[in-house]
């Protein structure tokens, strides 16, 4: 529901004969509203809050449930109306859903294989879990003419803190938004799946308002690194705790501190 009134001209294809001059008066929102996120959140926010969950602090996407029961928390991560659910007992999970749906129409995707250009492989019998942006990397550099680049060994090349500094003059704006765009990508990518990038990622986007051709090359260095660490994955070893960061093709050669 909307907390204010919004009146709206009526579109083509449903303008009534007659009454050409009248508006509609909005008793909900609609898609492309600029209320619309706002009132969906407070919705979705309240529905939650309802069914017992709680809004996590360090992340507003996330919203936990402790069960009393002894079934474990249950987990829910959202991301507009995209809805993922976790948790150790699967009829907590079913009961949940069906609770959901008496609030909101709503489809069921089965077990989750990819989550917003993330994919996920379980294997329940070892209790691993493994996630990769593959795909999005793959999309990534061919969009950027990368994809048959030469790999590289290390994200940065060595020596490249000489050119990490302030461009004096002035880049073109097709060159800033060029430039902005493959950060934007890299950032993604960095948050998801790829934290060995991160240093290099974090200092390149410093420059993002004035890059300079040094600025420009680094990134794409920083592609190329990508060209052969774009089959990796983050591996999640539920039994010992640890995660894992991985080659699909090779063994394992970095120990990361987590939890699956």
């Amino acid at each position: 529901m909307l907390d204010e009134e919004i009146y709206m001209e009526q579109p083509q294809g449903f303008i009534t004969t007659g009454k050409e001059t009248w508006v509609f008066y909005l008793k909900k929102a609609i898609y492309g509203l600029k209320q619309a996120s706002h009132a969906w959140n407070s919705n979705i926010h309240a529905a939650l809050t309802e069914l017992g969950f709680k809004r996590t602090v360090a992340d507003a996407g996330i919203y936990v449930m402790h069960q009393r029961e002894g079934d474990g928390p249950l987990y829910i991560i959202l991301y507009i109306d995209d809805i993922t659910i976790l948790g150790a007992s699967l009829e907590a999970v079913k009961e949940l859903k069906v609770n959901l749906a008496k609030h909101y129409e709503i489809s069921d995707l089965g077990e989750i294989e990819s989550y917003l250009g993330i994919r996920i492989t379980r294997d329940r019998q070892s209790k691993h879990l493994t996630i990769d942006q593959s795909g999005y990397v793959k999309d990534v550099l061919e969009r950027f003419g990368m994809a048959n680049a030469n790999p590289h060994n290390t994200p940065l090349p060595a020596g490249a803190d000489v050119h990490l500094v302030k461009y004096d003059l002035q880049a073109s704006v097709s060159d800033i938004k060029h430039y902005q765009s493959l950060i934007v990508s890299l950032l993604y990518v960095q948050i998801g799946t790829c934290p060995d990038i991160s240093f290099a990622v974090s200092c390149l986007a410093q420059y993002a308002a004035n890059p300079s051709p040094n600025h420009l090359r680094l990134v794409q260095y920083v592609l190329s690194y990508l060209v052969g660490t774009m089959d990796m994955c983050l591996c999640y070893n539920g039994t010992t705790g640890e995660g894992l960061y991985i080659s699909k093709t090779r063994p394992c050669c970095l120990v990361l501190d987590g939890e699956p």
